[in-house]
């Protein structure tokens, strides 16, 4: 059974799909990870559902997401009154792709009589609702990061660097990971590249490819000066290589740019005669 498609039930109405309560409701969250891998933007956006934007408004509710791994024991909750939400988990906690879980929540206690000013179903209508602090008025969708790889990336701005360049190198001083210091214009690029996100997958391609290219390089199994199966979050990059019917960097016919390039496609673009 797909645990998304499980509606549990509320003593007040909860927008999530599957969910009456708000006939005309939508909750549909868009999540950007950031270039470093460690963090994200959520947009909130939510519509038809007057009650919980009210809720909102009156500050009895926040725009919040959950950062969690599992395997790790990792769990935070993130608030926030903005529908333009930043968060940012440390590295040395997780080690593995986290997931996201947008929502809106309720941080005071508070009782409602729903109206049909609401939004809500008929069926709640003259009803009273009792909220405490923790209830989930909306849900969003669970967001596994993308790539394994991206727990691997961190990204420092560098002034010594002209416009443009950028330097890949491996650390394994704390765990394994690889250290991608950019040009400072680079660096803020990358973090909100906002209608050039081609352009910017195609950089993380290039960083992908160099960074397969050391692997391939430094993991052979001929040539392993240190195991890189004692890394987490190496693991999860080989599981994530398998999933996709693809060969890890210690086997023979590893090709680093074919691996960089289905982990970051390039996007062509359409021209107009294309769409035609």
């Amino acid at each position: 059974m797909n645990g998304s498609n499980i509606v549990r039930g509320f003593p007040y109405p909860v927008l999530e799909e599957g969910n009456l309560s708000f006939p005309a409701g939508k909750y549909t969250p868009d999540i950007q990870m950031g270039a470093d891998g460690f963090s994200a933007t959520i947009h909130h956006a939510l519509q038809g559902a007057p009650l919980i934007s009210r809720l909102i408004e009156e500050g009895n509710a926040d725009y919040a997401c959950t950062v969690s791994i599992p395997k790790a024991g990792y769990r935070k909750l993130y608030r926030s009154n903005n529908p333009n939400q930043s968060v940012q988990w440390d590295r040395d906690s997780v080690g593995e792709p986290a997931i996201l879980h947008p929502l809106i929540v309720c941080h005071r206690q508070f009782e409602c009589k729903f109206s049909t000013t609401d939004g809500v179903s008929n069926a709640w209508i003259g009803r009273i609702g009792v909220f405490e602090p923790g209830s989930k008025v909306a849900l969003g969708p669970f967001f596994r990061t993308a790539s394994s790889m991206q727990s691997l990336l961190s990204f420092t701005p560098d002034s010594e660097l002209d416009s443009g360049q950028f330097t890949v190198k491996p650390c394994s001083e704390d765990g394994f990971y690889f250290v991608v210091k950019v040009a400072p214009e680079l660096h803020r690029f990358l973090q909100q590249p906002e209608d050039h996100r081609s352009h910017r997958n195609s950089i993380m391609t290039h960083i992908v490819s160099c960074c397969f290219e050391f692997l391939a390089k430094g993991y052979k199994k001929d040539n392993e000066e240190e195991s890189w199966r004692s890394h987490r979050n190496l693991l999860a990059l080989a599981a994530d290589l398998e999933s996709r019917g693809l060969p890890i960097w210690d086997a023979d016919e590893f090709i680093p740019e074919k691996a960089a390039t289905v982990l970051h496609p390039h996007q062509i673009p359409r021209s107009e005669s294309d769409e035609s």
